[in-house]
């Protein structure tokens, strides 16, 4: 997580300049997956009980990261509606 959070602002920056490259993001996310997945399948192997626990920790902290990164989506739209909603209420001044 150390390493890929350095990359964070960037990939925010990215999307704020182009929301179209989500879709390029998808392909770090689904990498950022399958790097999690390996220690589970060896926890998996070892026929470890932890499995379900620590599945439900690298799911939580995945989701987390994606959705820090992917809120400014929802930031830009609703400041771009407060501009649009602003220069409508000076229209009809």
């Amino acid at each position: 997580w150390e390493l890929i959070s350095d990359y964070s602002d960037l990939m925010r920056a990215r999307i704020q300049r182009d929301p179209f490259c989500v879709m390029k993001l998808r392909a770090t996310f689904l990498k950022l997956v399958s790097i999690l997945d390996s220690p589970l399948n060896r926890i998996n192997q070892a026929n470890s009980p932890d499995l379900e626990s620590v599945s439900q920790y690298y799911s939580s902290a995945l989701v987390s990261y994606v959705r820090s990164i992917l809120q400014v989506i929802p930031q830009d739209l609703f400041g771009v509606l407060r501009e649009i909603v602003q220069l409508k209420t000076s229209e009809l001044r």
